[in-house]
Formats: structure tokens, sequence, C-alpha cells
């Protein structure tokens, strides 16, 4: 039933479509891991927030913490990407499963 979806995602290439469109997200995703802090920072420092007497002023530091976001979901996405391109294009190599089989190597 596993092989033959995965046949079937081969020869239709619907497998390589969602591989690249993974990666295409990954790493949209990757460079937003550089661009949401400083989008945020330059922001903070075009825009400063007014403080008032009830409330605490913003931190003006730079905004590490939005990069985990991005960072978590490009990480997820070239994961998937690189499973499903191991799992539908990557055949085991010769060598090793002449070692499985117990076949001797041919030029050793």
């Amino acid at each position: 039933m596993l092989e033959r979806f995965r046949s079937a995602l081969v020869k239709s290439y619907v497998g390589a479509i969602a591989i690249g469109w993974l990666v295409a997200q990954g790493l949209t995703d990757a460079v937003n891991i550089f661009a949401s802090p400083l989008m945020m920072w330059f922001t903070q420092k075009l825009f400063p927030q007014p403080s008032s007497l009830f409330s605490s002023p913003r931190n003006p530091g730079f905004p590490y913490w939005l990069a985990l976001p991005p960072f978590v979901r490009a990480s997820l996405l070239l994961l998937i990407a690189f499973l499903m391109l191991r799992w539908l294009y990557w055949e085991p190599s010769q060598r090793h499963a002449n070692m499985q089989t117990g076949e001797p190597q041919e030029g050793t």
C-alpha cells in the first residue's frame, strides 16, 4: 500500500512539487529569521512608544526573541522536505544492499 502511494507520488511529480514547495517555504522562513527582528528594531527606532505613568518603558534593545518562530518553522519544513526527498528518491546504495544479502562485492 505504502509502496503504491510512493510510486504514484514519484510518477506524477506531485512529490517533487511538494518537496520544492517545502524547500521554498523553509528558505523564506530562514530569511525571516534575520528579517523579523531587524524590522521590529527599525520600527522601534523610527517610531518610539511614548511612556505613560502607568506602564513601564519598552525595552529599546534588539528583539532577538522574534527570530525563534521562523527558526522553528524553517527547521521543521526543511526537515520534512529532507525526509520526503529521502523516502521518495534515494535508493539504498548497491554496496549497502550487497552487505545485507551477503553477496561478495566486485573488485574487493
